[in-house]
């Protein structure tokens, strides 16, 4: 087996841009939580808690602001299909340096008591 390609380039000198929905991607990525689990996100001046709950109530989004308007707490409940569920389209959070942020994500989890995957992109623009 051949060894494998080394690429030596710094970041800043060629960065990656990343674009979806016509919008720039801030941060791409995957998580596990357990089944009624919090993920929480957070840089300056901006806290986002992605928490899950489990009702007998029809699959929804809640949110509310925290925390004197600098956390947002999104209730995600009953994700909890294995072929995954989340939204198609971004979500609008509000608005972060200047710039509308958006979020899109997919949950997968075997049962409401299974633990949950959260694959996630935060969008900006």
């Amino acid at each position: 087996m051949p060894d494998p390609v080394q690429i030596e380039s710094p970041p800043s000198q060629h960065p990656v841009q990343v674009k979806a929905f016509d919008k720039d991607v801030l941060l791409s990525g995957s998580v596990h939580t357990d089944a009624e689990g919090k993920i929480e996100f957070s840089v300056p001046d901006l806290h986002l808690i992605f928490h899950f709950k489990s009702d007998t109530q029809p699959q929804r989004i809640e949110s509310s602001v925290i925390t004197e308007g600098k956390a947002l707490e999104i209730r995600l409940y009953n994700f909890n299909n294995s072929l995954g569920t989340g939204v198609v389209s971004p979500v609008q959070l509000g608005i972060f340096r200047g710039r509308p942020l958006s979020v899109v994500f997919t949950v997968y989890s075997l049962s409401p008591t299974s633990a949950k995957l959260f694959n996630y992109t935060f969008l900006a623009g």
